[in-house]
């Protein structure tokens, strides 16, 4: 067995401990969404939550992983060049200067929380001209009377609610950024899985408080919750970074070190904020759609990302590193091995669910989230959201991927030129698109942006390095492809004809039965096709499973 071989195995191994906490992870969040739907539905509640917890995000989220993908080749560097002591103060300024950051940021968020709802939702229908009837002729109004749009968002109980939450999720920024750099730091050390047992804190807070929240009858408390989990995760990283030796200094001078990370962060801020952006454009138009859009439109993206969570964003991880290495080392044979089965693997996976999100998106949202206020008219609401995400779901993955391959290669700016370009990709197609499908245009407008972002980077990947993208990876693909649309194909008749059996109830369980069995039915014909195919990545899967 081949040296890469072995550590792709290893890596397998880690990867499947990885997946399965971070799966328990996504069950907290279901669980979460799901008590949320719960009790809340679709209404104006679950809008404001979605709308005022994507205003930070959307920043915040970029500078965590800007800052985790260069934090580790420059503590590397200065661990090695001038050992422990030096790699903590390094550290220690980095936190400094980022908890600086969050502080400012957090008290603009605070003082001006009414303004940046007001900014970053849209006005009620009634607020436009009688002669703005369609969405179309309102995005025209807003483009030619930019300073109303600036002024004229949401108002009365939503705007109030929505800034109180704003001014919350802006106050805890704080320490999902300090979180973010110890995580880091804790990566270099090997420390992988009580990261992720940390972070259990916040979906299992933010649980509490919406029980709270219910029980007295105060939506407020919602987003406590969040808030709190933040803040024990970042205790207990606080306290396993001091066993791995890191030791705090108050330090705000910017050496060499931290200024280099702050230049190579900066296009990977850039890069990595296009997908919030995207995601965030589509809930700010839906503020204009009727109530319960936003919410949809939350709910089926968490359905999105636990499935690119757990595939793009875990093989990634663990390739990263490797990749880089590899290249640093001018191992050009290694590193094409990585990464086609890294990016091989995300096909396996993603074609299949790629088709089966889209075949059976009403019954999943339906098992998932329709119980309680969460009524009919919220599932198809979300159903439709949820069947227009999914054409973008592998491209998505994909996406991930390839920017982890371009960031191991020291290549911060083509990520960070298409990701631009994706975003306007977003913009025109919601623009477009909204007035013909409502909220479900903005979904599949997301998708259309995910599309194009990951066939740009294969454009560039191929021009930049000629022999990693050659037509034997076309073909290999082609046939993953083929092979799951067969799969998914053949057993659809069996959801299909015993479905029909449940169309006049609602009847949770025996659903979810037939669509366990539909899904494991589809893995039998799936797996044989792809080992008649000769996918030789299929048993890398096996290998998670195996003792090193």
């Amino acid at each position: 067995m081949s040296r890469t071989v072995k550590a792709f195995r290893t890596s397998a191994q880690i990867a499947l401990i990885m997946a399965v906490l971070t799966l328990v992870s996504k069950v907290f969040g279901f669980v979460r969404e799901m008590i949320m739907a719960n009790y809340y539905g679709t209404s104006y509640v679950a809008d404001t939550l979605n709308i005022a917890s994507g205003i930070p995000n959307m920043i915040f989220a970029g500078i965590l992983s800007a800052t985790a993908t260069s934090f580790i080749p420059v503590f590397s560097k200065t661990m090695e060049g001038e050992g422990e002591r030096a790699a903590n103060l390094f550290t220690s300024r980095l936190l400094n200067m980022l908890i600086l950051v969050s502080v400012v940021s957090s008290f603009v968020g605070i003082l001006f929380s009414r303004q940046l709802v007001t900014i970053f939702t849209m006005a009620d229908a009634e607020a436009f001209p009688a002669s703005a009837d369609t969405m179309i002729e309102k995005l025209q109004w807003i483009l030619t009377h930019l300073s109303w749009y600036l002024t004229h968002g949401w108002t009365g109980e939503k705007a109030a609610l929505a800034a109180f939450y704003v001014k919350v999720t802006f106050s805890f920024c704080l320490f999902s950024t300090a979180g973010g750099v110890l995580e880091s730091y804790l990566k270099y050390k090997n420390v992988f899985i009580a990261p992720i047992l940390a972070g259990y804190l916040i979906n299992l807070a933010a649980i509490v408080f919406i029980l709270f929240g219910v029980r007295t009858e105060d939506p407020r408390l919602l987003v406590f919750g969040v808030f709190a989990g933040n803040v024990l995760r970042t205790v207990i990283l606080c306290v396993l970074a001091r066993r791995k030796q890191f030791r705090y200094t108050f330090d705000l001078r910017m050496n060499a070190a931290v200024r280099q990370i702050f230049t190579l962060a900066v296009p990977v801020f850039l890069g990595s904020t296009a997908g919030s952006i995207n995601l965030f454009v589509n809930k700010s138009l839906a503020s204009g759609l009727p109530t319960g859009s936003v919410a949809a439109l939350g709910y089926a993206e968490l359905l999105i990302t636990l499935i690119s969570g757990l595939t793009a964003t875990i093989i990634g991880t663990i390739l990263y590193p490797k990749m880089a290495q590899a290249y640093s080392l001018a191992n050009k044979p290694r590193f094409t091995e990585l990464f086609t089965s890294g990016l091989t693997v995300i096909i396996i996976i993603g074609a299949p669910f790629t088709l089966g999100a889209m075949l059976y998106s009403e019954t999943v949202v339906q098992i998932v989230y329709e119980r309680g206020a969460f009524d009919l008219a919220s599932t198809g609401l979300t159903s439709t959201a949820f069947f227009c995400y999914a054409p973008g779901l592998i491209f998505s993955m994909m996406q991930g991927f390839l920017i982890q391959a371009f960031y191991s290669k020291h290549n911060t700016k083509t990520p960070l030129i298409t990701a631009v370009i994706a975003v306007a990709v977003n913009v025109i197609a919601n623009l477009v698109l909204i007035n013909y499908l409502g909220h479900g245009g903005l979904a599949l407008g997301w998708s259309l942006s995910a599309f194009s972002g990951a066939l740009l980077l294969l454009a560039a990947l191929r021009r930049q390095s000629p022999g990693l993208l050659n037509l034997a990876l076309v073909k290999k693909a082609a046939a993953i492809c083929l092979s799951a649309v067969i799969a998914v194909g053949a057993a659809y008749p069996l959801f299909f004809f015993v479905g029909t059996f449940f169309t006049d109830h609602n009847w949770v369980m025996p659903r979810m039965v037939l669509l366990g069995a539909t899904v494991l039915l589809a893995a039998v014909i799936y797996l044989p096709l792809l080992k008649a195919f000769r996918i030789r990545e299929l048993s890398h899967l096996r290998d998670m499973f195996k003792a090193p």
